[in-house]
């Protein structure tokens, strides 16, 4: 079926994130849950088509629905998290008419995010498009940019929130991962004089279960709507750079 290709759209490339500088040295993520302000705390999100979770291989765009993380994070220290991915498409062109087709992530993007900006992929993940005949496999063992944002969502659980207010962690990352194509995708890495990469970009809001979670660039410090009075209310909360 020679007259089936790959839509050219949208590849996210880490060159979004070009001229975009890391974190401070002393940056770190901070939490806490009741008292408690060190050690281990687990954290989960969700994401929708707002936060682009996207994976791409040449002119193949893989769109997800929906995404959802857990993980820990650990205080000093990094966030370690698990991404499962559903409601996947990618974009196929039949003639003139575009159409998005049904494929599936197996397993999770395992990623560790660094205070300072680094993420990184810690195992490999697999993209099943069948009407294509495709199969990417991308691999671990590469380095990429994200970016820290703080939000604040209100709550009715004033037991524990007593502000009203539960501070979470925004994240937005680009990772370029090395990459393997099986099936009727594999000439996308056929490309001579160059190394074909895929890459991910996608968003993800982070909450520590039952406590805040957030993130300042430097280290000791509390960033805007953390407050030091635990019935006060939160002023304005800040965001840490823009993407």
């Amino acid at each position: 079926m020679s007259y089936i290709k790959t839509t050219l759209a949208l590849a996210a490339t880490i060159g979004a994130f070009a001229g975009i500088s890391t974190s401070a040295m002393g940056a770190e993520f901070i939490a806490k849950h009741g008292t408690v302000t060190t050690g281990a705390f687990e954290v989960k999100g969700a994401a929708g088509t707002a936060a682009h979770q996207e994976f791409s291989v040449s002119s193949l765009l893989v769109s997800c629905a929906v995404a959802r993380a857990q993980g820990t994070l650990t205080v000093p220290g990094d966030l370690v998290s698990s991404i499962t991915f559903k409601q996947c498409t990618a974009g196929v062109t039949i003639g003139e008419t575009k159409l998005s087709v049904k494929s599936v992530v197996k397993g999770a993007l395992e990623l560790e995010y660094l205070p300072d900006g680094e993420v990184h992929p810690l195992a490999p993940v697999v993209i099943e498009s069948k009407p294509l005949n495709c199969t990417v496999e991308l691999f671990a063992g590469s380095t990429g940019e994200s970016k820290y944002s703080n939000e604040a969502d209100s709550t009715e659980k004033l037991s524990q929130f007593p502000t009203g207010f539960q501070q979470k962690l925004e994240t937005n990352s680009v990772l370029l991962m090395p990459v393997h194509l099986t099936g009727a995708c594999k000439s996308l890495g056929e490309v001579p004089g160059e190394t074909v990469q895929g890459h991910y970009r996608g968003g993800m809001p982070y909450e520590a279960v039952g406590g805040d979670l957030g993130f300042a660039q430097e280290a000791g410090e509390l960033p805007g709507g953390w407050s030091r009075v635990e019935n006060e209310r939160p002023h304005e909360v800040g965001e840490i750079g823009e993407i």
